[in-house]
């Protein structure tokens, strides 16, 4: 499988680049899927613009997010950043988780005023600052619920590092919410 993937790599020009991602916008759902996996391990910065132009549409989004995701490069943060203006609702979630797994902080600002938003987004807002903001800035945090209590805990654990005692306090929070069970 690993071969098979470095030839894929190696054999994507990127006029096949670009047709692919023209396939992922507009192919029927099996073209869409196998062109995901192709690009997947061959997509280059140079697609960044294209699979961002993706993310304003609803058909297309989940499948520019996830190569972008994916695609380890200072432009596909910005992108991904900047497609916050443009979207809202499940997309904007979308972009907010993706970012949190980046580790990308650059979405912080943005993100600290969607946390009055209403759900999906608040809730991606707020796992999104408790994974990648700063946990000695971050200010007065809601009570935890079945909403944001892992967002919660990843926050006191990182908070663990910078300030036990504060960190102790979320912990304890979380320990004494009254929360349903966990399945």
């Amino acid at each position: 499988p690993v071969a098979y993937a470095l030839c894929l790599l190696a054999s994507v020009s990127h006029a096949d680049e670009a047709s692919l991602i023209q396939q992922l916008a507009s192919g029927a759902p099996a073209d869409r899927d196998a062109a995901r996996q192709s690009l997947l391990v061959s997509a280059t910065p140079a697609a960044v613009p294209q699979l961002a132009a993706q993310l304003g549409n609803p058909d297309t989004f989940d499948n520019a997010c996830f190569l972008l995701e994916a695609l380890r490069c200072p432009e596909a943060d910005a992108a991904l950043s900047a497609a916050l203006d443009r979207t809202a609702g499940r997309e904007q979630a979308g972009l907010l988780n993706a970012l949190a797994r980046r580790q990308n902080s650059s979405a912080t600002d943005k993100a600290l005023s969607l946390v009055s938003a209403n759900d999906p987004v608040k809730s991606a807002a707020l796992r999104y600052l408790c994974a990648v903001g700063d946990p000695t800035k971050m200010g007065k945090l809601p009570s935890p619920d079945a909403a944001n209590a892992d967002a919660l805990l990843t926050f006191a654990a990182r908070l663990a590092t910078h300030d036990a005692k504060t960190a102790n306090a979320r912990y304890d929070a979380l320990y004494r919410a009254t929360l349903p069970e966990h399945q």
